[in-house]
């Protein structure tokens, strides 16, 4: 009897020290992160002076746009280095062939850059590759139209000194598609509500010279940025910056085509839009097969309650960056001695700029974008390879600067290396260098 008292003693004795320990267990770990709801609104915004020293910047990949649909056949895309993105974009499907393919890139690209386009095992004509005036974007026209079917994009981007790497993409075309659009064709201007993270409608049809007007309904701010994302230069002109709540932001749209569109808060909630812009008259849906159209040059119709729309990097004018009067007109070094210049999406200028030669130390860093700018961007400084330690990182009440005060650290090389990132936080690198005289 005595025994079989101590063992019922000694279960009791065990059973109690084993909730003891689940209890501490469990109250050690954490809770698992809850994915924020598609409709929740956005975080609220920090301060506008945050910690320049985070991180130290390296190279960050960005989820694709678009990449959630399985085409079959399409296969996995294959980025050569320095790739940012594309428009169409990897695995997008649209409702008709698009005038012109664009791949962007954070560096510039030498002459010997090539792009094709294959349809059905057959080599399409494509006319002669662009670049724009950096060189970090190639483009092709399509010179020839095949109709519905998956369509492989095979480039070859080359950069000094005479370093090559191929690439391929893929995208499909489905006019069938359309079957899903609203036709509002009859109408001459539309709005389309910002509401619960989506586009509603999200898919029209329109006629040329109808004004669109995107309402924001919802308790944060919205985008309507041309695809795709980040660089927005597909459709240049069809760019808001951020659109506050009851805020609205128009445009006219003056030319044929497809425009694919996206808020850049809100890309990985899906939050994507298509209008077809067709000459007025009866609209067959499904078309059966429809041409290659112009990219559009339509200008935007402002609203005076939102920032002006913003064109693609190459197709503005850098703004003016006051150097104090003190400062004397910087010379220029040879780039071959410095690290090459990288950039970011939406970089315009820089003060110190890339190969600026000066007399002493500038009081800070100042870099200009035309997109929006989130505040877990960064900037970091190196001089002579040993990392500087800098002053906070502050930021233009409209989000489109960030400096950061830099400390006298004497003559010598100065390697700017920033972090530009989004509102939907996603990020690009970029990097310049200057020198000190001693």
């Amino acid at each position: 009897m005595l025994y079989i008292l101590r063992l019922g003693t000694l279960f009791a004795v065990s059973v109690l020290v084993a909730l003891v320990v689940a209890c501490a267990t469990e109250s050690a770990t954490p809770n698992p992160t809850r994915a924020p709801s598609p409709h929740s609104p956005a975080p609220a915004a920090t301060p506008m002076v945050t910690p320049a020293t985070q991180a130290e910047t390296i190279p960050t990949h960005v989820p694709r746009q678009h990449s959630g649909e399985q085409i079959q056949g399409l296969g996995e895309p294959l980025d050569a280095p320095h790739f940012v993105d594309s428009f169409p974009n990897h695995a997008q499907t649209l409702a008709q062939l698009p005038e012109r393919i664009g791949i962007n890139f954070d560096l510039p690209l030498t002459a010997e850059s090539t792009l094709g386009v294959e349809h059905d095992g057959r080599i399409l004509n494509v006319g002669a590759v662009e670049f724009d005036p950096r060189k970090i974007y190639m483009s092709a026209p399509l010179a020839e139209s095949a109709g519905d079917g998956l369509y492989f994009v095979h480039y070859r981007a080359c950069f000094a000194p005479q370093e090559c790497s191929d690439g391929h993409i893929g995208f499909r075309v489905d006019s069938a598609r359309t079957q899903n659009f609203l036709d509002l064709t009859s109408e001459k201007n539309v709005t389309i509500h910002l509401r619960d993270v989506s586009y509603q409608p999200n898919q029209i049809i329109i006629t040329r010279g109808t004004t669109v007007t995107w309402a924001n309904d919802d308790l944060f701010e919205h985008f309507v940025n041309s695809d795709p994302h980040p660089s927005h230069n597909a459709h240049p002109k069809l760019n808001s910056l951020d659109i506050p709540p009851t805020g609205k932001f128009s445009f006219t749209f003056d030319e044929l085509g497809e425009y694919t569109f996206h808020c850049s808060a809100h890309v990985p909630q899906n939050m994507f839009g298509t209008i077809l812009v067709r000459e007025a008259g009866p609209v067959a849906v499904p078309p059966t097969n429809i041409p290659a159209t112009s990219v559009a040059n339509a200008q935007p119709t402002r609203h005076p309650t939102v920032l002006p729309p913003t064109a693609a990097p190459t197709d503005i004018s850098p703004p003016r960056v006051t150097t104090p009067t003190d400062l004397p007109t910087p010379h220029k070094v040879d780039p071959a001695t410095l690290p090459q210049e990288r950039f970011a999406a939406h970089f315009v200028s820089s003060s110190p700029a890339h190969a600026d030669w000066l007399e002493r130390v500038p009081e800070k860093i100042e870099l200009h974008f035309n997109f929006t700018l989130a505040r877990n961007s960064n900037i970091n400084v190196r001089k002579d390879g040993a990392k500087l330690a800098l002053g906070d990182l502050e930021f233009s009440e409209n989000r489109l600067e960030m400096t950061v005060n830099l400390p006298d650290a004497g003559a010598g090389t100065y390697h700017v290396l920033y972090r530009a990132c989004w509102p939907d936080k996603s990020c690009h690198d970029g990097e310049f260098a200057f020198v000190v005289a001693p």
